[in-house]
């Protein structure tokens, strides 16, 4: 660590900074804050703590704490949690291809794969997001080979993020023209959903790729159908980004048919 000077600020004084900082909206400080810190926020000792815990000595993490800053620690916090850092990037590099950076999310995509290869050879994690930068820059074969690779390998724990790029497979399949290959891949993913009732977000995607392939095959009455039966699911999973993406889709299909008034009420309800 580094020395830092510390002043110690008399307790009158600090009951005037704490009344006044207390007054702001958003008070970073107040009276009862400073109160409290008369009171020992640690255990007594001899208790037992639940689920027969063994505590640790502050000895023996202080250090940890104390050197957090220096480029040493940094290193091997880093490695110790790769999971956290491909996290970060993944979302890095969404962040990037949504603001049209594309070729440096995918440079960050490769960079991240490299440092930690893999069998098999890219990461389920680097692939699934490869693949949907991809489709985002109209390279569909790229996305579907991204895709399947993802898909594939991906297990049941991460089994949100297989189903929706199972959903860019058939997607990236489809602006192909491989209506015959991106069937297939909507009825696996049916299969899936079906296997995984307790997960609704996998079968509102599944409705989703057969509304959107109905669509593509100029089926409107059975793709409206389809695609109220993934919007019922979407708003009862609740989540507001699941309603949007199943909102955006019918949306556009509505456009497509020249039902332009319809697609404007299907966006309303998500804005």
């Amino acid at each position: 660590g580094k020395p830092r000077l510390i002043i110690a600020l008399p307790e009158a004084l600090a009951r005037i900074q704490a009344g006044l900082l207390e007054l702001l909206p958003n008070p970073p400080m107040s009276v009862d804050n400073l109160d409290s810190m008369d009171v020992d926020s640690v255990c007594t000792g001899g208790e037992p703590l639940p689920f027969d815990a063994v505590p640790t000595p502050l000895e023996a993490v202080a250090p940890e704490y104390l050197a957090a800053s220096t480029p040493r620690y940094r290193e091997r916090n880093r490695l110790a949690n790769a999971s956290n850092r491909e996290y970060l990037v993944l979302h890095h590099a969404r962040s990037l291809a949504a603001a049209g950076r594309t070729s440096q999310a995918r440079q960050l995509l490769e960079e991240l794969d490299r440092a930690a290869p893999s069998e098999p050879p890219l990461r389920p994690g680097v692939a699934a997001a490869l693949a949907e930068l991809e489709l985002e820059a109209g390279n569909a074969a790229a996305a579907s080979r991204w895709a399947g690779m993802a898909v594939e390998a991906l297990d049941q724990e991460a089994w949100r993020l297989r189903a929706r790029t199972w959903l860019i497979q058939v997607r990236a399949l489809r602006a192909q023209g491989e209506l015959a290959a991106a069937g297939r891949e909507a009825v696996a993913l049916d299969q899936w959903a079906s296997e995984h009732p307790e997960f609704a977000f996998i079968g509102v995607l599944a409705r989703l790729a057969d509304a959107e392939l109905a669509a593509a095959a100029g089926q409107r009455e059975r793709a409206m159908d389809l695609y109220a039966q993934a919007q019922a699911g979407a708003e009862a999973w609740g989540v507001p980004a699941d309603v949007a993406l199943v909102a955006l889709s019918h949306a556009q299909a509505l456009i497509a048919f020249g039902a332009a008034e319809q697609a404007s009420d299907v966006a309303g309800r998500v804005l």
